[in-house]
């Protein structure tokens, strides 16, 4: 066979597995494990906007209502300007109406400022919420400080942070999301594009043509990226409504200590962020995977 005609031979190849690629992104949705939005993934993108917040480091609330603000864009064929988007969120949280702080000392129940780091977002439950309108709950209020009730669960959280072993302190600092990482709600974000892609590589699903489009992807993102925002605002209002000390603190008045598998954020212990956080994910993951 002469070189020409391999030539040809080879072309002709190279244009019919493009095209195949090309096609089955397309039909399915799905390209090697990317999403596409024309000609960029809305997983890349969302990627994108993880790697800013890592090197941004803003505070959780302010992060998961930045990545609903990146997903919303995804959804909507809107590209995203991060620093602006970012710069936007910081300037609208810096005009909402003061919380008072209840400085705490080591007498009292509430929360104490170390080493001069400020509290964080305590202004940021009066930011408008996504999806939640009109919403009216009752938290219950921590049990009494130094009550019986109170040392008891305290005695749980020492005991139990005093028996972890070195699985349970690895899952703690994965789940924990500190600043530098992508954060709490891009993990749940991770966890979804996760499962999606299992999902959607599973035969059955395949056979029964049960897998998940691109644009369903984005919708679903959205919705996700907007709850785990919405339900961080609904969190901080209830940490800056109790301002109440993390159990370390509280554990030094009963002259104990908790070892801790990594070092307790700047802001106040009730209710809990990952808790709640956690949650509002697994609800509407359960709704969108029942």
């Amino acid at each position: 066979m002469n070189m020409q005609k391999c030539t040809k031979i080879y072309l002709c190849l190279l244009i019919v597995g493009l095209l195949t690629g090309y096609f089955s992104h397309i039909t399915l949705g799905v390209y090697q494990g990317k999403y596409l939005v024309e000609n960029y993934g809305s997983r890349i993108v969302m990627e994108s906007a993880m790697d800013f917040i890592r090197k941004e480091k803003p505070t959780p609330p302010v992060t998961a209502i930045f990545y609903a603000k990146v997903a919303e864009n995804i959804y909507n064929g809107r590209t995203t300007d991060y620093r602006n988007t970012l710069d936007e969120i910081l300037l609208e949280e810096s005009q909402l109406p003061n919380v008072p702080l209840k400085w705490g000392n080591d007498k009292n129940e509430y929360w104490v400022e170390r080493n001069g780091i400020k509290p964080f977002s305590p202004k940021i439950s009066g930011y408008p919420r996504f999806n939640l309108e009109n919403f009216e709950y009752i938290t219950p209020a921590p049990p009494s400080y130094m009550s019986e009730e109170f040392k008891a669960e305290l005695n749980k959280v020492i005991d139990a942070a005093g028996n972890r072993t070195l699985e349970q302190g690895s899952i703690v600092n994965f789940y924990g999301g500190i600043p530098g990482s992508e954060q709490p709600s891009g993990i749940w974000l991770n966890i979804y594009y996760d499962y999606v892609n299992k999902y959607n590589q599973n035969l059955k699903n395949k056979l029964l043509g049960k897998q998940i489009s691109e644009e369903g992807y984005k919708y679903q993102q959205m919705l996700l990226a907007q709850a785990l925002a919405d339900a961080f605002m609904e969190c901080w209002e209830v940490k800056y409504k109790y301002q109440t000390k993390r159990p370390d603190m509280a554990a030094k008045t009963l002259g104990r200590e908790i070892n801790l598998a990594m070092a307790n954020p700047p802001f106040p212990s009730y209710v809990s962020g990952h808790a709640t956080i956690s949650f509002a994910a697994a609800t509407v993951l359960t709704k969108m995977f029942p």
